[in-house]
């Protein structure tokens, strides 16, 4: 057998084949990548990030980056860049939005502004479950409204109204500073679902959207036992473990008379305001999830309740 006649065909193969591989081009290395976007965004108006790769040789290269938010609960970020304004952040802590691609990430920092509505439900000692709403504002410069302002919230279908209501609309307010909150007593019951809020700043209207989870509420306070001076509110026990405040409050036949200053444990010692006059009063206790500052640490649902304690004369 002619082995060099076998060879040959072999031998011209392998040639064209390294001679090919040889005129394959390599993509480019990426050098750096920019995430475009808004240092601000609105609540309920998402906008879509852009992230732009360059090559070491300059040129634009395609890639699909993956994003984190450094606080999902105030910003949120899809998959594919869609950012989502859900509660305000504080006024001077961005929420950093960073975007990676083939090991190379950027950063984008951002704030919120708008209108930010939390429900939730409100706890009596008779195990009622109330609606309860807080509330706070600012506009794209960091203001918020020059006088107290209400706002108007739609809620589910399955909200049950008072006769009284004929609008089927239920409202609050969001003080010039801070946080406002809003509870509806007797005959109003808490719903589970979605409400829809607006307000009016300024002729533009801005809009926030919220769930309600009525099986989502704050608990009793347990082994409480207290005692009612003319100046203060001394009060022992076990606050519901996502309790954040906790303070009095004195009443009578005509409604309340005097309020305490807030404490974020027990036992504590809370002082009245004003001191009590001769009288027979009762009296409890409010307890909240949420403070009265804007605080990216609150949850979605934010709920509070009230308890009474007892009675004294005076």
């Amino acid at each position: 057998m002619n082995t060099q006649r076998l060879l040959a065909p072999l031998t011209l193969s392998l040639a064209l084949l390294a001679t090919g591989c040889a005129n394959i081009e390599l993509p480019p290395a990426i050098s750096t990548i920019d995430l475009i976007g808004p240092e601000q965004i609105e609540i309920s108006k998402p906008i879509t990030l852009k992230v732009e790769a360059k090559s070491t040789t300059g040129g634009t290269i395609n890639v699909t980056p993956t994003f984190v938010s450094s606080n999902p609960n105030l910003v949120s970020v899809s998959s594919s860049g869609e950012i989502t304004a859900r509660h305000l952040t504080a006024k001077d802590v961005p929420v950093v939005i960073t975007a990676t691609a083939a090991g190379k990430t950027d950063t984008i920092n951002i704030t919120t502004y708008g209108l930010d509505v939390r429900g939730g439900t409100f706890l009596t000692s008779a195990a009622a479950l109330r609606p309860y709403f807080v509330a706070a504002f600012r506009d794209a410069a960091g203001n918020g409204p020059s006088n107290s302002t209400s706002f108007q919230i739609v809620p589910p279908d399955t909200f049950v109204f008072p006769e009284s209501n004929t609008d089927r609309t239920l409202s609050g307010f969001v003080p010039t500073v801070g946080q406002g909150a809003k509870v509806y007593g007797s005959p109003y019951v808490a719903a589970s679902g979605e409400y829809r809020s607006s307000i009016i700043i300024n002729g533009r209207t801005y809009l926030k959207v919220f769930s309600v989870d009525v099986t989502n509420s704050i608990g009793l306070p347990t082994n409480l036992t207290s005692d009612l001076t003319r100046t203060q509110i001394t009060i022992n026990g076990t606050l519901p473990p996502k309790a954040r405040l906790v303070f009095g409050e004195v009443y009578n036949n005509s409604g309340t008379v005097a309020l305490t200053s807030s404490s974020n444990t027990l036992p504590a010692k809370l002082l009245l305001s004003p001191t009590l006059e001769n009288g027979t009063f009762r009296y409890g206790i409010r307890v909240i999830e949420h403070l009265y500052s804007i605080n990216p640490d609150d949850s979605d649902q934010v709920n509070a309740g009230f308890f009474a304690l007892g009675e004294k004369t005076f």
